[in-house]
């Protein structure tokens, strides 16, 4: 076993010297054209590049600084994109770094202290989204003129258990029975020009509210 830990620093010395003169003057860039932060998301896309005497680039992406995920790239310049979970709402760093990859005879070698990065900030809500779809209405045009109908909400985002809740023209909100994530059906007896009013509250009705979905009273 000595023997062949040996053999194997015997080996390995010559290319880590080389590589380490290789490296010295190796070239990089590194941009992030586009980033968003949606339904506990990150997607981003941008480019990468590397000098003539490089056969490609390792482009590593963190957030917060944590390493995140690392891949390998041929050729001297190309794009990359990628979509990262992240469920933190303060705000963010991603960064993305190239480093230049150099063949040393039969080794890959990625200058890592030698690398370029981009960084881009980036801040998102947390809360729920509500939606609310398609309500099936019968109305009349009887004295007093009315509708009666269902309406359907959705949601996502959010953190566990979400309480749904429905009112009419932003108030009156009562829960509506379902799901812990939806979707959710409920009964409406509205007058012409009123707006059905839905939206959720996440951790169970304790946390953050979502947006206010409406829609006319009798419009489908």
């Amino acid at each position: 076993m000595k023997t062949l830990s040996l053999s194997m620093a015997i080996l390995t010395l010559p290319a880590a010297a080389g590589a380490a003169d290789l490296c010295a003057n190796v070239k990089a860039a590194a941009t992030i054209t586009d980033l968003t932060f949606a339904d506990g998301v990150v997607k981003a896309s941008g480019t990468w590049q590397v000098g003539e005497d490089s056969v490609g680039a390792m482009v590593e992406f963190r957030l917060q600084g944590d390493r995140q995920w690392a891949e390998s790239h041929s050729g001297t310049t190309g794009t990359w994109q990628i979509s990262l979970p992240w469920d933190k709402c303060y705000r963010s760093g991603f960064r993305v770094d190239v480093f230049p990859t150099l063949k040393l005879g039969d080794v890959l070698v990625h200058c890592t202290e030698n690398g370029k990065a981009a960084i881009r900030e980036f801040t998102g809500s947390c809360l729920p989204s509500a939606d609310l779809g398609l309500c099936q209405w019968e109305c009349s045009d009887e004295a007093p003129a009315h509708c009666t109908g269902t309406c359907t909400g959705t949601a996502k985002g959010g953190t566990g258990t979400l309480v749904a809740l429905q009112g009419k023209n932003d108030k009156d909100y009562q829960v509506v029975d379902g799901p812990p994530r939806g979707p959710w059906s409920w009964p409406v007896v509205c007058a012409p020009g009123d707006k059905v009013s839905f939206k959720v509250r996440d951790l169970a009705g304790t946390g953050g509210f979502s947006n206010v979905a409406e829609r006319l009273c009798g419009k489908r």
